[in-house]
């Protein structure tokens, strides 16, 4: 009986079983990935603050709590402003609408839109005016809508005890993001300590690498910032000039906050306020409010919306120093694949397959010469 020699075979032994439960691993993290790079992000984010916060206290611990609570209120107090301007938006929307109703005691909308073009003037929004009384006054159109509208009633009660559940969920996942942002405030120094040695690279590629990930992370998280900031500044000015609301600074800032969400992005800002804007244009029948309305959503459909699709993969591609194409590919890909943080980890693992083949040619022009 032949007996395997268990030194002959041990580095190959130990690889497979490296690789084995490095895949146990990851299938056992896969669930809370999304919010342990999240955190990471955050903990990147706001690490210069944490060191600012421990020059002061020392201790690194209250250090990490303090610049936690210091994260909370950056994300919280602007959802309860944004909520908040949100009701008073829709409010004044209604009133608006309410009133020019009420100034026709409260006829029919179809009769409301033919009165205000009764003159025969052949205007814009007259023919506007005839298209929408032509689509409400078609009996399968009402129908149809009805049922469009019971529709998301039913599915609005449907999905009430799925939301009730995934309460728990939501509240694990803060958590997650919360400890992971902890711990890596407090053991920063260490994690890259570990990572540069068990690079298997000599010590110069191994410091042509670190810094070549520092760019890649860097361009990637403050490239989509600086982007962002761009889509709400145009959008302030957009909302200023175009009168689309009271707030235009506010709207400007949630508009850049907007922009951080995958594929719909700023579009959840400026095409309700413009969608508004022209339905009380026609309610009120002001050619001026619905052209304003349409101008309004044209600027946010060419030009803020395509700040995100333009300038912001040249200004990664410049600074992570890879092609503007990668990094909307890695940007589209890793969304697909990661979900709402693949917008970030697209563009980062797309960069470092790029660092490494830089890496190896290098080897391989320096061993050939």
């Amino acid at each position: 009986m032949n007996i395997i020699p268990f030194k002959k075979y041990q580095k190959e032994i130990f690889l497979v079983s490296f690789l084995a439960i490095a895949i146990l691993s990851f299938l056992i993290v896969k669930p809370f990935l999304a919010a342990v790079i999240l955190g990471a992000v955050i903990a990147y984010v706001f690490y210069p603050v944490f060191l600012w916060v421990k020059k002061g206290i020392k201790n690194p611990q209250i250090s990490a709590v303090l610049t936690l609570l210091i994260i909370t209120l950056i994300f919280t107090l602007p959802l309860v402003f944004i909520l908040n301007s949100m009701i008073g938006e829709i409010s004044d929307f209604y009133i608006k609408t309410g009133e020019n109703m009420h100034a026709k005691e409260i006829k029919d909308i179809s009769t409301i839109l033919t009165e205000k073009c009764m003159d025969g003037h052949d205007t814009i929004r007259c023919r506007v005016n005839q298209h929408i009384v032509s689509l409400i006054s078609d009996g399968y159109m009402q129908v149809s809508f009805r049922e469009f509208i019971s529709d998301i009633y039913m599915k609005l009660i449907g999905s009430a005890p799925s939301l009730l559940l995934s309460i728990p969920a939501m509240i694990l996942y803060v958590l997650i993001v919360v400890f992971v942002i902890f711990y890596l405030f407090l053991d920063w120094e260490m994690i890259l300590k570990e990572i540069d040695f068990v690079l298997p690279f000599r010590e110069d590629m191994k410091k042509a690498f670190a810094k070549q990930i520092r760019d890649i992370i860097h361009a990637t998280i403050y490239g989509n910032i600086v982007v962002v900031m761009m889509q709400g500044a145009i959008a302030a000015v957009a909302f200023f000039v175009f009168d689309t609301t009271k707030a235009p600074i506010f709207w400007g800032v949630i508009t850049m906050i907007a922009g951080l969400v995958p594929f719909v992005g700023t579009a959840l800002v400026w095409l309700p306020l413009g969608t508004m804007q022209v339905i009380n244009g026609v309610l009120q029948g002001s050619n001026s409010i619905i052209w304003r309305g349409a101008g309004m959503m044209l600027v946010g459909l060419f030009i803020i919306s395509t700040i995100d699709n333009v300038i912001k993969p040249r200004m990664i591609g410049r600074r992570a120093m890879i092609h503007p194409l990668l990094v909307l590919l890695g940007v589209l890909g890793g969304i697909n694949f990661f979900g709402f943080i693949g917008f970030i980890l697209g563009p980062l693992i797309i960069a470092i397959l790029v660092t490494l083949v830089r890496l190896y040619k290098k080897e391989k022009n320096e061993i050939i010469s």
